[in-house]
């Protein structure tokens, strides 16, 4: 009986033991982690290769750094690429990006560079290396005296050197296509470049017998002759009144306009076309006098043209692509403009509508409706009335 109690009193300490231990380990608390300064170090590598004549070209100064930690997250702006960048209250691991606010940009006179790394808890100095993954280089290179000058979508490239007769330039962003156009002394020619970044282009510029155009790009393609354009053609509709889009561009030789959608403060997507901006006020404009017409290609299904009216029982109508008019008041559908106008002798134009900064304007091309979340791609092949 003494052995049998002597074995239990054993037994009974032995888990009181492990008990204590175990409860003793749970009430370990692990030493808070705390911030410190890192220094993070940009390093440029084969920033101009394969851009062999960028070397001018890279923007140094005005990064952003961001800075992820366990945390929270810390941004250091107007950054330069040639100095160390130290980083204040730092907790645990991280990851940091370093980058330019105007990376994005479509065409420029410079180029910028990006760049990621991560680090752990016990790490104070990181380095991230910057490369170029977004940038093309473009050159426009005429004999002589054979080119005046290029552009795109307005940007005017820069002279490569002070000479009289110097080659053309510019940065173009990568994964894009961009459309150029050529001035030479016989006139305009327009290529289209598919951009891949880190990639130099170069495009010679010669001329035929009979008097035509001949771009020549190298090792990216055959030559390619064009009869010369005395007047390349303007957007269909001007940038300054096409509302809620972005990354335009248009076609020299049709002036089809391009582009996409930028989200609005509410998180929709809508773009407007403003047929007509600046219109005379007092002028009388009955329904006969017009017809309007659009012809747009576009992801999304809520397309129409909103025309604004006098004296008739709504403000306004909507002209569909498939050209069909609906009152937007009594619901009333016409099959076309020219059935609605002679149904509505008296009806007319209204040439004092405001919407927005948009003064005596009408013919809008509307692609989304105020709920639309969706991003629109188009292409404005045509719009008039």
């Amino acid at each position: 009986m003494k052995k049998i109690l002597l074995s239990f009193l054993m037994l009974f300490s032995v888990a009181t033991i492990f008990t204590s231990c175990s409860e003793q380990e749970e009430n370990v608390i692990a030493p808070e982690k705390e911030g410190r300064v890192i220094t993070v170090r940009p390093v440029i590598e084969e920033q101009i290769t394969p851009m062999r004549n960028a070397e001018e070209g890279l923007e140094y100064n005005g990064y952003t750094l961001k800075v992820t930690d366990e945390v929270t997250e810390i941004v250091k702006e107007n950054v330069s690429l040639n100095d160390d960048i130290n980083v204040h209250n730092v907790t645990g691991d991280f990851t940091l990006e370093l980058y330019h606010q105007n990376k994005d940009v479509l065409v420029s006179e410079v180029y910028y560079l990006n760049g990621k790394a991560e680090g752990a808890n016990v790490d104070e100095v990181v380095t991230v290396r910057m490369k170029n993954t977004q940038f093309s280089y473009i050159l426009v290179d005429g004999a002589e005296d054979e080119v005046k000058g290029a552009s795109i979508d307005g940007f005017e490239f820069l002279p490569e050197s002070d000479e009289m007769y110097p080659n053309f330039y510019a940065y173009i962003q990568g994964g894009t296509s961009h459309k150029v156009l050529i001035n030479t002394v016989r006139g305009y020619a327009g290529i289209t470049v598919d951009a891949v970044a880190d990639i130099q282009y170069t495009y010679s510029v010669n001329f035929s017998t009979d008097g035509n155009i001949i771009i020549d790009p190298g090792f990216n393609g055959d030559p390619i002759e064009f009869d010369p354009i005395t007047n390349p053609m303007k957007p269909i509709v001007a940038f300054e009144d096409i509302l809620g889009a972005e990354d335009l561009s248009f076609d020299y030789f049709t002036g089809v306009v391009t582009g996409i959608s930028s989200e609005r403060r509410d998180g929709t997507h809508q773009v407007h076309f403003f047929g007509a901006t600046g219109m005379d006020r007092k002028e009388v404009i009955h329904l006969s006098d017009v017809n309007p017409s659009f012809d747009v290609e576009t992801n999304s299904k809520e397309l129409h043209m909103s025309i604004y009216v006098n004296d008739y029982s709504s403000k306004s109508v909507s002209l569909f692509a498939d050209g069909t008019v609906r009152d937007t008041v009594g619901d009333k559908l016409y099959n076309s403009w020219s059935e609605f106008a002679n149904a509505n002798p008296d009806v007319t134009i209204t040439t004092t509508w405001i919407e927005g900064v948009k003064v005596n304007c009408n013919f809008i091309v509307r692609i989304g409706w105020s709920s639309n979340k969706e991003k629109v791609n188009f292409t404005l092949n045509g719009l008039s009335y």
